[in-house]
């Protein structure tokens, strides 16, 4: 007993002795303003908060890196491939090429946020970086290697994501196909024929300033031994086996430690944190299990115990908490009785902790099911591409067929179908998707998305849902991620496509736009290697390949050892990088929606909006394709954004009992608008319906600082234009309507108060006025026909 005390002495006087020692930077600056904290809004929805940055609520916007987390094992290759300047054996060369990597995206790309996805074992153990070479001269250990990141993102005044993403990993205990829980490494991986696993987990040597204890003595520390991929076996079992959670604590109290007082740093607990059955070593992945079968008890435990030891060094940062399933899951299987914090809030242990936020990782993995594109975005209206690769064309045994289709990437064709059909539970939720089809299906026109809940769905019900993706009914993001705004901020720290094609991405962007969802791109990898197939496009890289001067290994890397040249370097991939771009770039605020931010269905509504004509007609799919602007060619222009929608458009619920009315399509004659409920003198929306004629362009002037300028509204996939405004409107408001046959139309002070949503008869049509001033035409909200602007030029 006396042997026992005194050792807890001994750790809790290490304890009290160990101060922030923050990161260590290569130069003085001053500190970034203010602190980030989490805040709840009037609807209840929390977002993140820097009184220094905003008096409101803001949007993180920017980019997930990679290159610090992985490696080739058992060699000096430790921390990746493409952040090491290999020819040379001093370290501040390549601490240089980091740091205009990072202004480059903070700069140029003007992201407010860059993730930094890690090796856990590699930080407990603090590797010393060797490179491919050696730094013979200054050599570097890894935490101050990551820091050279965090240091340069914090001089410029931006946020990172310190991302447990990886961790050194033994084989598996089961090495056949799904005889039991894969716990390990299944070999699966490898780089020139150098799988991922390691002699035993967590390998490296380091002493716990949390225990006291010395942990893996004797390992070899002069080699790298992380995995390769999380899907090489670093389960939710595996970060439970043996000792495990012990070093996964220890090393969430070493990281609380030395970014205590820098609360521009973010933690990410657990990247993808995932379940499935045993893989057959080496040659297979073994089956995920149920969703109904999810460990959320063993899940929830893991979070609050990391979660009490980063707060009990006393540090308040940032903490992101993410979901089972790959991070794609907050609910589980909702027929059963084990489901997740969404079903289950009582789950969530840590519920009455400060700054708490909630990661998620939506992707499009099915891939090639239709035409992609060169020179020009053909998948933002291809027949299987616009809806997200859900109903791709297969062969007789069910398996998706690649599309051989050209890429953005000269010489290689889209020739894989990608890692299988994309799930519903990380797809959109509904919208109506006019120039999808099912093969076999003759008329184009779909309601995409969550297939569980919007396939079938007639085009006014579809309709219906995509004005109400506030509610989890809709499906998709909005059912097994959006609810958890209610404990927290959303984070999508990963998100992307397989193939280069635009759809899945811009309907995305809406929906963050809509509810204020903070996001990281996946990713930063100038050299596109990985992924099913396709080359470069063939991994969600939102980076073009990289060209210039090679660095011995194809990557480009040296050409960012200036400034200028890693500008030159880092250009978006198309067809959906520049989609990303110009949304980062677009602005960081969020409004608030009045009344508009719950995350349940709106009770109330009992019927479709009724629309303007009494006799319903069923628009034709072929008049209502959604835009997304594109470059004509995959250069590094930045387009118009697509999708900027801020708010969150008032809940309608139809009712199951009644049918719901067709919404009118476009009427000859009078060009009729509607200003969307949630609009502001900041974010402005306009439905457009009549005229006879495809409206290409929409145009506004107002009696202020937009007076005779004649601004440009940018198109979205459900239905409005949407303008977002630098200098508050001042009403009224003129529009100038353009067709596609170059007609215009000026729609004077047509809008003269943002509390009038009513659909409104310009009296105007492309042939002259029919009438001399507008008015109301019912006082009944109208579901607006959605329109084809044509693509917006960059």
């Amino acid at each position: 007993m006396k042997q026992k005390s005194t050792q807890i002495l001994i750790t809790l006087l290490l304890s009290v002795l160990i101060v922030s020692a923050g990161p260590v930077c290569r130069k003085s600056f001053p500190a970034p303003s203010g602190k980030w904290y989490t805040k709840a809004d009037s609807n209840g929805n929390y977002h993140f908060f820097n009184d220094a940055v905003s008096t409101g609520p803001v949007v993180m916007k920017g980019i997930s890196m990679t290159g610090f987390e992985t490696g080739t094992r058992l060699s000096g290759a430790g921390a990746g491939y493409w952040l090491f300047q290999p020819q040379s054996g001093t370290a501040s060369d390549s601490q240089a090429l980091v740091e205009n990597v990072m202004q480059t995206l903070v700069v140029d790309w003007t992201a407010n946020i860059v993730r930094i996805p890690f090796c856990g074992s590699a930080w407990l153990q603090n590797y010393k970086l060797t490179g491919y070479g050696a730094f013979s001269n200054n050599p570097i250990s890894y935490r101050d290697w990551i820091d050279t990141a965090v240091c340069k993102a914090a001089e410029l005044g931006a946020t990172v994501i310190l991302d447990n993403h990886l961790w050194a990993i033994g084989p598996q205990s089961g090495t056949s196909l799904n005889v039991g829980m894969e716990d390990g490494c299944t070999g699966i991986n490898n780089i020139g024929g150098v799988n991922s696993c390691a002699p035993h987990d967590w390998y490296g040597q380091y002493t716990s300033n949390r225990t006291g204890k010395t942990y893996n003595q004797g390992d070899d520390s002069g080699v790298w031994q992380c995995a390769i991929a999380n899907a090489d076996g670093i389960t939710l079992e595996n970060a439970l086996r043996g000792i495990n959670k012990e070093h996964f604590l220890n090393l969430w109290y070493e990281l609380a430690v030395r970014y205590k007082d820098s609360s521009y740093v973010f933690f990410e607990l657990f990247n993808e944190p995932y379940q499935r059955l045993s893989a057959a070593f080496g040659k297979t992945y073994g089956d995920n299990i149920p969703d109904g079968s999810y460990n959320w008890a063993d899940w929830a435990t893991l979070m609050n115990d990391a979660i009490n030891v980063i707060r009990g060094v006393g540090n308040n940062n940032i903490i992101l908490v993410s979901g089972l399933d790959w991070n794609y899951d907050y609910l589980g299987n909702e027929t059963t009785s084990n489901t997740g914090p969404i079903g289950t809030p009582s789950l969530l242990k840590w519920k009455a902790v400060q700054n708490i936020a909630y990661a998620f990782h939506p992707y499009q993995h099915g891939s090639c099911c239709g035409s992609i594109g060169y020179s020009s975005d053909l998948s933002k209206t291809d027949p299987y591409q616009s809806a997200y690769c859900l109903f791709p064309p297969t062969d007789k045994a069910g398996n998706g067929l690649a599309s051989f289709s050209q890429t953005p990437i000269f010489g290689t064709l889209c020739d894989s179908s990608g890692y299988g059909t994309t799930v519903n539970k990380k797809s959109p939720p509904c919208q109506w998707a006019p120039n999808a089809k099912k093969p076999g299906q003759t008329t184009p026109g779909l309601c995409a998305g969550d297939r569980d809940t919007c396939d079938g769905l007639s085009y006014t019900a579809c309709s219906a849902a995509s004005l109400n993706w506030v509610s989890p009914s809709t499906g998709g993001w909005s059912k097994y991620v959006l609810p958890m705004n209610k404990y927290g901020p959303l984070v999508a720290t990963e998100f992307g496509t397989f193939d280069c094609s635009s759809p899945f991405i811009s309907s995305f962007l809406s929906w963050c736009g809509q509810f204020g969802v903070s996001y990281t791109a996946w990713a930063l990898w100038p050299q596109n290697s990985g992924g099913p197939g396709q080359g470069a496009c063939g991994y969600p890289s939102i980076m073009t390949p990289s060209a210039g001067t090679s660095d011995g290994f194809g990557k480009g890397s040296n050409n960012c050892q200036t400034l200028a040249g890693c500008s030159a370097l880092l250009q978006p991939l198309s067809f959906a990088g520049p989609l990303i771009k110009a949304d980062i770039k677009a602005g960081k605020s969020y409004t608030i929606p009045s009344g508009g931010g719950s995350t349940t269905p709106n009770k109330g509504a009992t019927s479709a909006p009724t629309p303007a004509t009494p006799s319903p007609v069923t628009p034709s799919p072929a008049t209502m394709s959604p835009v997304t602007p594109s470059p004509a060619t995959p250069s590094p222009a930045t387009p118009s954004p697509a999708t900027m929608s801020p708010v969150t458009p008032s809940p309608v619920t139809p009712s199951p009992a009644t049918p719901s009315p067709a919404t009118p399509s476009p009427v000859a004659g009078a060009i009729s608008v509607q200003l969307h409920s949630a609009s502001s003198v900041y974010w402005f929306a306009v439905a457009v319906i009549g005229g006879s004629d495809t409206i290409t362009k929409l145009e506004l002037e107002d009696s202020g600082a937009y007076k005779a300028s004649w601004a440009q509204f940018t198109s979205t996939t459900w239905g409005y234009w949407v303008f977002n405004a630098a200098t508050a409107l001042t009403m009224p408001v003129s529009l100038r309507v353009t067709s596609s046959s170059g007609k215009t139309a000026m729609l004077t002070n047509v809008i003269t108060s943002l509390t009038n949503n009513n659909l409104i008869n310009s009296g105007v049509s492309f042939s002259g006025s029919t009438s001399p001033s507008p008015s109301p035409v019912t006082p009944s909200p109208v579901t607006p026909s959605p329109v084809t602007p044509s693509p917006v030029t960059p």
